[in-house]
């Protein structure tokens, strides 16, 4: 008796489903991720967001390092910097 090939397709296509769904769901992630860092540098750095911006542009096209990589070390650094005031100057903040 020969057997059906349906369980094995519809096994196939369920699995299919579930990598895309996931694929999907990584991408939305992705995208919120990069626009909550987008607006926690902007919030870190305030009025400041261009100059740093533009530093930071200056640094990535010297080092090759990718200039988002560097905005969430920045982000990070100046966040947990600023209580002690160890980054910017005091006439800065």
């Amino acid at each position: 008796m020969a057997r059906s090939k349906w369980p094995l397709v519809l096994s196939l296509l369920l699995l299919l489903w579930i990598q895309i769904k996931d694929l999907g769901l990584s991408m939305i992630q992705a995208a919120a991720d990069g626009k909550a860092m987008t607006a926690q540098f902007s919030e870190v750095f305030g009025s400041m967001e261009a100059d740093a911006a533009d530093k930071l542009g200056a640094i990535s096209d010297e080092t090759t390092i990718l200039e988002n990589r560097m905005k969430a070390v920045s982000r990070r650094l100046r966040h947990s910097q600023r209580p002690v005031g160890w980054i910017l100057p005091s006439h800065w903040t």
